[in-house]
């Protein structure tokens, strides 16, 4: 599912989708953490906060 692109070569339709879904979920994640504000760029996102 996963890998180097072959020049010249082009991904079966029917697997698009289902590669898609990890790349989508991750998106999730990120903008649900920034809806919370809790995104990496967003004040009190956690971390080292030791100054």
């Amino acid at each position: 599912m996963y890998g180097s692109p072959v020049l010249g070569q082009d991904a079966p339709p029917d697997t698009v989708g289902p590669a898609s879904r990890a790349v989508l979920a991750l998106v999730d994640v990120v903008k649900a953490a920034d809806a919370a504000g809790r995104s990496p760029r967003s004040p009190g996102a956690g971390g080292d906060t030791r100054g």
